[in-house]
């Protein structure tokens, strides 16, 4: 028995899902004893430990055993299998209820952290429901008597739970509540009835309010003053009333996922259940008041005869009063027969609704064995398999009215009054739809008669999911129902549908080796696809007119480098009647279905459409869409080759949405077109020169997107080596073919290596963009582009990867780039004096070089063959040693060269001033410049001066060496 007045809460860490194996997800939950420890995956420093009641470690650990049921894999296996929470919780339910007390567990958790595994099981591995009812029965049994007459009255699980003790006319009561507080995508509208679709816009207020009850509740048991407990703010928290402060013992099951990737929504549950473990219950024993009645008679009774036997005793004095207590004691007895009567008509009425539910499940099953059926598949696991609809010989209609009795009528998005028939007859059942009734059978749409065969996915209206199981003669133990789930239907329809590029077998979970990016984006798609077919059949059926039809942003789009782009879930939505197109992102399209389906629940409680006052959340406005992209890659400009081809761009989808020519042409500064004569072997050549190109846009062919509807238009925009603006071609309207005289030209004056690289590397990824009526025209925004005085783009200030935004009227940020233009103005100063430094150095040493060329002979240097010569002597006759000034000369020579160069970039340095000081953009482009520039001419100055000075000291080494030669004796 759970004792102790407290809420007590357990938290559970499930195994890795196929998501988070797909996405190579690192686990970041650890627990020992009943310590539960997280782990920032951003920051591996940051940890943080809560200590529950119960902790229960499930993520490895476990073998499958022939039953499919998982069991610790040895004697030191640390993982919890469902048998051991049942044994420590749900046994705990059924004591508590058993003498009466009230007891509760529920789940809590984000969805898919495992909540509905713990509650219902799956497959061979039973969940607490299922166990607690099992261990009930079993209970049920060993209190029956020999005689087969019943105790106790089995216990409904529903919300009140009665056990009779008929012998005793007593009666103990408890409240059993087994919740699992599902994730807000389960609460949302399956197709199952339309009053559920307000229950998804409700689930978030009803969890809310859960939390601001455990927070008032914890609030109070640590003596904060709470004047109001917010349990009638939503229904969920009405439900749970006695569970949470009340009279009852209380357990929480928290349900974690060990993932990084959902490191916040984990931490905000675990301090959730923290704040739980503060609530204080008051459980009390529930008695009945019949009960006490009833033991009240018996104790009158008793003192009555007492009483009686001690007046007998007395003689005939007091036979008066013998006679009125016999009286008593006569009405007494009439008042507990009539209530044994009472008690046994109870027990009957519950005999006989026993004796007629078991008979219904016998008679299903009789049927399960003899006829083929359809059996639902739910978003929920624990309303998938609850229904059966069974397939009798002959016809059988499918509809929202039932003709005959062995009809099978549906409610949800989708379902006509009459939508299908099926026709049972020699073992076969075909199935036809009616007046082109929505049908789907794995996946693909069905609009004529077809043969259902065993374990076929069948999809009737927009969200009414069944799978089909055939004649026993067709059934095996191989089977695999289970198998079918939801995830499985989703998966089917976005392969067949919208995900072809993904491949996934049949009923398959992903491959290990997808890539993680692509896994999730797959996942994300198929948990939005019956949102989508939802919204298309309120949209049908409300005649909106608008279409939605899901897709993944990127899913073959590069970048100017060739790389993957992020990918996401868009929506795209449709006008049938204007032809007019709306890109939503996955959330504005969540929130958008809860108002849509809040419109369709008052078309069905009023007959008329809602006045959108605000916003039609069907429909926005029209907008410029992006269409697609294509590829042009600048390597041949490297060589100063030109380039012409046609390119395709390609949507979403990956398929072609136009076709366009392209020029990219090497150039003179006048702008006229470079012949073969220009072309260079290797593009270092090009460092530090001047070049111009063009590119030219001339043809865009097949644009589908005008082909759709010819009032659309069409513009291409670009960008070229971190300009800060992107460039826009002129619009085009009403032609999917035409002639596109655009031409930009640009210059770099001194090209770098950062500037040939991004050719060698990059493309210019050409954007399609699609215009509509209604939609203003994009424009290049010419204020940001520094131009030059021939009208090209200027590159020279474009550094890539290193622009970024800055505020226009940021004071800060212009004081600060003044401050650096000051610094690099005095760097310049410093590197000019460096300059003359260097020239009075040189000076010296020519002065140097012209005395050791006057030097007499008397200077005491002799040859290996005696005195040195005079100079007349030396007229005649070659010397033996090397001309020391040709060699000075030589290494003057190449640094008076290399010096030059190193001045042109001094001059070029002090000119270049920015095109317009009074814009902070111009003044960071020209500090970027200042910058580089610098950089170079420091690296170059200390190369030729690095040169300059290995060069003398050579030429003195070895003029050192020779001196020693010559004075050395023989």
């Amino acid at each position: 028995m759970i004792n102790g007045s407290s809420l007590k809460v357990a938290v559970r860490v499930r195994p890795f899902n196929q998501r988070e194996k797909a996405m190579r997800s690192k686990c970041i939950i650890s627990m020992a004893g009943n310590n539960c420890t997280i782990l920032d995956p951003k920051d591996l420093q940051n940890k943080r430990t809560f200590t529950f009641d119960y902790c229960y470690w499930s993520t490895d650990g476990y073998i499958e055993n022939d039953q499919g049921v998982f069991l610790p894999n040895g004697p030191h296996s640390r993982y919890i299998s469902q048998e051991h929470v049942f044994n420590e919780l749900g046994r705990a339910v059924l004591e508590n209820a058993w003498n009466g007390y009230n007891a509760t567990i529920f789940s809590y958790g984000q969805t898919g952290s495992g909540k509905s595994y713990l509650m219902t099981g799956y497959g061979g591995n039973k969940g607490l429901v299922p166990m607690i009812c099992e261990a009930l029965f079993q209970e049920i049994k060993q209190r029956q008597s020999k005689d087969g007459q019943f105790y106790v009255y089995f216990s409904m699980f529903e919300i009140y739970n009665e056990q009779v003790f008929a012998n005793q006319f007593m009666t103990k009561h408890s409240e059993i509540n087994l919740v699992d507080l599902a994730g807000s995508e389960r609460q949302r509208s399956a197709g199952t009835a339309p009053d559920r679709f307000n229950e998804a816009r409700a689930i978030n207020l009803s969890l809310t309010t859960l939390g601001n009850v455990i927070s008032s509740l914890s609030d109070k048991a640590v003596g904060k003053r709470v004047q109001y407990i917010p349990y009638r703010n939503s229904i969920l928290t009405r439900l749970l009333s006695t569970a949470l402060g009340g009279n009852s013992k209380t357990i929480m099951v928290t349900m974690i996922s060990p993932a990084d990737i959902y490191y916040d929504e984990t931490m905000s549950t675990l301090r959730f259940a923290e704040r739980a473990k503060n609530v204080q219950n008051r459980a009390v024993i529930n008695e009945s008041l019949t009960e006490q009645l009833l033991m009240d008679l018996k104790e009158d009774n008793t003192g009555l005869r007492a009483r009686i036997a001690d007046l007998e005793k007395a003689g005939d004095v007091h036979i008066d009063e013998q006679e009125v207590l016999k009286k008593l004691i006569v009405d007494n007895e009439r008042q507990l027969k009539d209530m044994q009567k009472s008690w046994q008509q109870k027990l009957e009425e519950a005999r006989r609704e026993w004796e007629q539910q078991y008979s219904c499940i016998i008679k299903e099953e009789q049927m399960m064995a003899e006829l083929p059926y359809f059996l639902n598949v739910n978003e929920d696991p624990q309303l998938s398999g609850a229904v059966k609809h069974f397939i009798h010989h002959g016809i059988t209609t499918i509809g929202r009215t039932a003709g005959l009795q062995q009809d099978i009528v549906l409610k949800g998005l989708g379902i006509l009054d009459k939508h299908a028939v099926l026709t049972s007859h020699d073992h076969k059942v075909v199935l036809e739809p009616i007046n082109k009734a929505r049908i789907l059978i794995n996946g693909v749409p069905v609009l004529t008669k077809h043969q259902l065969q065993h374990l076929d996915r069948v999809i009737i209206g927009s969200c009414s999911f069944y799978l089909y199981v055939g004649f026993p003669h067709e059934r095996n133990d191989r089977d695999k129902i289970h198998k079918y789930n939801y995830e499985f239907f989703a998966s089917e329809l976005a392969s067949i549908e919208g995900f072809g590029k993904v491949n996934v077998g049949m009923g398959e979970e992903l491959k290990e080796n997808l890539d993680p990016d692509l896994a999730r984006i797959f996942h994300d798609f198929i948990a939005i696809m019956p949102m989508v077919a939802q919204a298309n059949q309120i949209s049908e059926e409300l005649n909106k007119g608008v279409i939605f039809e899901p897709e993944v942003k990127n899913l073959t789009s590069t970048d100017a480098k060739g790389e993957g782009l992020e990918k996401e879930i868009i929506v795209k939505v449709i006008n049938k009647v204007t032809k007019q197109v709306e890109i939503w992102p996955r959330d504005k399209f969540t929130d958008r279905k809860l108002l849509i389906e809040g419109i369709y629940q008052h078309f069905l409680e009023n007959g008329t459409i809602p006045n959108m006052v605000e916003q039609d959340p069907f429909w926005d406005s029209v907008e410029i869409l992006h269409l697609g992209s294509a590829h042009v890659w600048l390597e041949t400009l490297a060589y100063c080759i030109a380039y012409e081809d046609q390119v395709e761009a390609i949507n979403y989808r990956g398929k072609e949405e136009a076709i366009i020519q392209i020029r990219l042409l090497p150039c003179s500064p006048s702008g006229n077109p470079l012949g073969e004569e220009s072309v260079i072997v290797d593009p270092d050549d090009l460092l530090g020169k001047r070049m111009d190109f063009q590119m030219q846009i001339t043809l865009c062919l097949g644009v589908k997107w005008i082909q759709g509807n010819s009032s659309r238009g069409v513009q291409i925009g670009f960008m070229m080596y971190g300009l800060p603006a992107m460039l826009y071609t002129p619009a085009v309207w009403n032609n999917a073919n035409f002639e596109m005289d655009y031409t930009m030209c640009f210059m770099i004056q001194h090209v770098t290596a950062d500037f040939l690289s991004y050719l060698k590397t990059h493309a210019v990824v050409l954007e399609l963009w699609g215009l509509q009526e209604g939609c203003q025209e994009m424009e290049t925004e010419f204020a940001h582009v520094a131009l030059a005085g021939n009208g090209s783009v200027l590159l020279d200030l474009c550094y890539r990867n290193q622009w970024t935004s800055v505020p226009q009227d940021s004071e800060k940020c212009r004081s600060k780039l003044s401050e650096q233009l000051k610094m690099l103005e005095e760097e310049i100063e410093n590197l000019k004096d460096a300059n003359r430094s260097l020239k009075s150095e040189n000076i010296k040493m020519q002065r140097e070089l012209e005395r050791l060329r006057n030097l007499p002979s008397s200077s005491g240097l002799v040859t290996n063959g005696g005195p040195m010569k005079s100079a007349n002597d030396r007229s005649d006759q070659k010397s033996p040693f090397p001309s020391w000034d040709a060699e000075f000369a030589k290494a003057l020579k190449t640094f008076y060269f290399s010096m030059i160069g190193v001045r042109a970039r001094l001059i070029h340095l002090k000119e270049v001033r920015p095109l317009d000081e009074g814009r902070i953009l111009c003044l960071r482009y020209f500090a970027n410049e200042r910058n580089q520039l610098i950089e170079e001419l420091g690296e170059e100055l200390e190369s030729c001066v690095g040169k300059l000075k290995n060069d003398i000291a050579k030429i003195i080494k070895r003029k050192k060496e020779l001196q020693i030669d010559a004075v050395s004796p023989p």
